[in-house]
């Protein structure tokens, strides 16, 4: 049978180290700045959590100036230690197996991460050059300060040290209290609640995988794309950052269905269907109810949404016109019981010279002022005016801002070249208040969407969670 490898801890110490002490208010009255024994409760600090639960073979303790200085006066780190290796009756452990390291690191330096991170190196090279490379190191990454914790976590990102890193959780979250610098530690152990607590309930430590920086980066170059929406940029940016081996099949899937949904081109594909990305998509569970009018509907709209979050206030007015139709069409529908498109010549786009019997019940429609005009969202709206056709004054409210958006911004952009700057589209009306208008719009047609109107940002939290969940 292969022996096992000799585990060793490495901590640097902080000041809740070796036990972590939180007083009691007293109602007796006392200017000493001890803590009263009936005043205090003791827990594990995170040096001494790790030990409990790992029991390694060897504890090396990295001390800055402050530190070491308290462990000059009463020896409190390794008395703990001690103590503690003598309760879980670890017999093989003694003083000989502690040993202490002085950082190098002083003065404003402690609060520079390149600093410890060139020390921490020199503190591996010691341990590794002492017991050789195959062993089990692991590291408390919750003592000291936040430059000390983020020099061990960067050290093994970029240098790969074959590690194990341990979070603890503070058994006093609500409160913080640096260790008094009296410290009675043999009464303090005696006191520990940790002691007696069953060890296989009670476990504060959790696993950190600390990530190569380059997945880091990666990640984080991937969730700006997300944020900006630029899925292309994302997908790209995941088969070319991402190293090979470790690129899912369901990531790759999750950013190409992004990719087609902001193209309004998604396909028929059985991997879309496999991960169920279908159900992504307002009113729709599968590609079939994708291209239904419910989704087709909130689709769209949810692209000219994207367009104004974007500032590319040309392109969304260039979306408005075919939005607008398609929904006024199936709008009139429902107000009118007429279906538009059947006096509309298919190849012109103009209204029929002959208007219908339909027409003859709404007395005020002159057919004239339609007749061989192409269609469009305004004339639609001008003939449910004249036929009387709906009371709301939230839809009227609609049709206004619309009917500006047509004429004002969709004709300039139809016949001019030039661009809309924001400033061009609030003389006719706030962006928001464009988009709201086409919301009421869709909602009038009878496409509910209820809190889908954010399904954007709640695919995008999806790719997220998925891509972190591979490393």
């Amino acid at each position: 049978m292969a022996e096992s490898k000799i585990k060793i801890l490495f901590s640097p110490i902080g000041y809740t180290d070796p036990m972590s002490i939180i007083a009691i208010p007293s109602t007796e009255n006392t200017t000493s700045d001890r803590i009263k024994e009936k005043t205090r409760v003791v827990h594990d600090g995170s040096l001494l959590h790790i030990f409990r639960k790992e029991q390694p073979d060897y504890v090396y303790l990295y001390m800055t100036d402050d530190i070491f200085e308290l462990s000059e006066e009463d020896d409190r780190y390794r008395k703990a230690l001690i103590l503690l290796a003598e309760h879980l009756q670890m017999t093989s452990f003694s003083a000989q197996n502690i040993e202490v390291i002085r950082s190098r690191v002083s003065g404003n330096d402690v609060i520079d991460m390149d600093a410890f991170y060139d020390d921490y190196q020199r503190c591996i090279d010691e341990i590794t050059k002492r017991f050789g490379e195959d062993i089990n190191l692991i590291i408390n990454i919750s003592s000291g300060t936040p430059a000390m914790k983020a020099a061990l976590y960067i050290l093994k990102s970029i240098k790969n040290v074959p590690c194990q890193m341990f979070q603890v959780k503070n058994p006093f979250p609500q409160q913080k209290q640096k260790n008094a610098e009296y410290y009675p530690v043999d009464s303090l152990f005696s006191q520990n609640e940790d002691n007696n607590i069953n060890p296989n309930i009670t476990n504060r430590i959790a696993s950190v995988a600390a990530r190569n920086i380059k997945e880091l980066q990666a990640i984080a170059i991937i969730a700006r794309f997300l944020q900006k929406y630029n899925y292309s940029g994302a997908k790209e940016a995941y088969e070319s950052l991402v190293i090979r081996k470790k690129q899912e099949p369901k990531v790759k899937a999750m950013l190409s269905f992004a990719a087609e949904r902001k193209k309004l081109t998604i396909s028929n594909d059985s991997e879309y269907a496999k991960y169920e990305l279908y159900k992504k998509l307002p009113n729709a569970k599968s590609y079939q109810e994708y291209k239904g009018f419910e989704c087709q509907a909130a689709e769209y709209f949810l692209r000219i949404d994207l367009y104004a979050h974007d500032k590319e206030y040309t392109d969304m007015a260039r979306s408005l016109t075919p939005f607008n139709t398609s929904l006024l069409c199936h709008l009139f529908y429902k107000l009118t019981q007429i279906y538009l498109p059947d006096y509309i010549n298919p190849t012109t786009y103009q209204f029929i010279e002959t208007p219908g019997s339909a027409f003859r019940k709404f007395p005020k429609v002159n057919w004239k002022d339609y007749s061989r005009n192409i269609i469009s969202p305004v004339k639609i709206i001008n003939l449910l005016d004249d036929m009387n056709a709906y009371h709301s004054s939230r839809l009227k409210a609609c049709f206004n801002i619309i009917s500006r958006a047509e004429k004002d911004l969709r004709n300039h952009v139809a016949h001019e070249m030039d661009a809309l700057t924001e400033e061009k589209v609030k003389k006719v009306a706030e962006p928001y208040e464009i988009i709201d208008a086409e919301k009421v719009l869709l909602e009038e047609c009878g496409v509910v969407m209820n809190s889908e109107w954010n399904t954007y940002d709640l695919m995008n939290e999806d790719i997220l969670k998925e891509l972190n969940r591979d490393y």
